[in-house]
């Protein structure tokens, strides 16, 4: 294993600029998914691929920052706990982090850090809920693949360079034995690069589209089974009856099987399905802060329970208006789903400082073999 993993070209993929090398000892795996290693001159160097234990010969480019970016040329040594990732691909494709460690230690780092990324904004809390993936391979519903003629594949990390594949072991075996389809009528359509989003539907069949906009489908979770689990905690905790607002909801994945409880249910997101009769979810396509400013008092009387899933970044600005609004409108609870540990512990710090109590705090696996991870929070006022 040592020597092919050596010799294969994919572990200088990413290489640009490289104006030095040194050779380091892995000592930790950050949640970002990269191992963590120290220059002689005291700068920390995140290396992806690695391990604890790993001892590995680095690219890296010179610079004043604290925190470096390296890439690795060769393992020296593995350590201990390293296994053989199961995709030919991993490390050249962008996709996986993650293939080279067993999934309990996957979900150790994940849930350490999410503990440390709340401590560090002051959050106090009693206990994670653990959603861990008990599918870990095979589970993704949906990709967005790049082609050349009838191959297709995926962009490497931080680059447009293309790594074709012919089959991706995350992704759900019916879409896996439909790409050589898939890739026969691309070919037949473009003569130049393409986008192809597949969707594999709840009802079994495969849908795909070329060149369209990211999402052009309709947004689904990845992981259906995980899905079940988030879902299941929202309905869980939410305990209004009163006027649901889902905020950045998309295609009303958290609230469409609660809506029935409450007088008045909206899922407001720029991207909505049309509304559909007897369904008692109100869409609104619009950009979260316009609909704010819109319906600045339309629930004022009421009390509102409101879910919060927004993009990666977090709330940001939009927690200027967000505040106000769920003061005048009566807002009792809130739950808060973050796909950015940092992000989500920022957003959660903010809302207890609004007089929300955090009384629910969980972890659940969206994504196995990679660093990404969704957090839960239920708040209360």
């Amino acid at each position: 294993m040592l020597e092919s993993l050596v010799q294969d070209e994919r572990l200088s993929v990413y290489v640009s600029e490289v104006t030095q090398t040194a050779k380091v000892t892995i000592y930790d795996v950050s949640r970002g998914g990269a191992g963590v290693a120290r220059l002689e001159s005291g700068q920390v160097v995140f290396v992806p691929w690695t391990d604890v234990g790993d001892e590995v010969e680095i690219e890296y480019k010179l610079s004043d920052e604290r925190f470096l970016q390296g890439h690795p040329i060769s393992w020296i040594k593995y350590g201990p706990g390293r296994i053989e990732p199961k995709c030919p691909y991993f490390g050249r494709c962008g996709g996986c982090d993650w293939q080279h460690l067993p999934y309990d230690r996957q979900w150790q780092i994940k849930l350490s850090g999410v503990a440390h990324a709340l401590g560090r904004q002051g959050v106090i809390f009693q206990a994670l809920k653990e959603f861990p993936a008990e599918i870990q391979w095979s589970y993704r519903n949906r990709a967005q693949l790049r082609g050349r003629g009838q191959q297709l594949g995926f962009f490497a990390r931080g680059s447009n360079t293309f790594v074709g594949v012919d089959r991706c072991d995350v992704l759900d075996e019916r879409i896996n034995s439909l790409l050589p389809t898939i890739g026969q009528e691309a070919a037949a359509k473009f003569t130049g690069p393409y986008k192809a989003e597949v969707a594999l539907r709840e009802h079994g069949s495969v849908d795909w589209a070329f060149n369209q906009r990211h999402s052009a489908l309709g947004f689904q979770q990845g992981h259906p089974a995980q899905n079940r689990h988030l879902k299941a905690w929202v309905a869980r905790n939410i305990q209004g009856r009163d006027v649901l607002i889902d905020l950045y909801g998309g295609n009303g994945n958290l609230s469409a099987e609660i809506a029935g409880r409450f007088q008045q249910s909206h899922c407001v997101d720029v991207s909505v399905p049309e509304h559909i009769p007897g369904n008692p979810l109100v869409f609104h396509r619009s950009d979260v802060d316009r609909w704010l400013k819109r319906h600045a008092e339309s629930f004022k009387g009421r009390t509102t329970s409101v879910i919060l899933d927004p993009p990666r970044a977090g709330l940001g600005a939009t927690i200027q208006l967000l505040a106000p609004w769920m003061e005048r409108n009566g807002t009792t609870e809130v739950v808060h789903i973050g796909c950015d540990a940092d992000a989500a512990a920022r957003d959660i710090s903010r809302l207890t400082k609004l007089g929300f109590a955090l009384k629910d705090c969980g972890v659940v696996d969206l994504f196995p073999q990679t660093a990404h991870v969704e957090v839960l929070a239920y708040l209360v006022r």
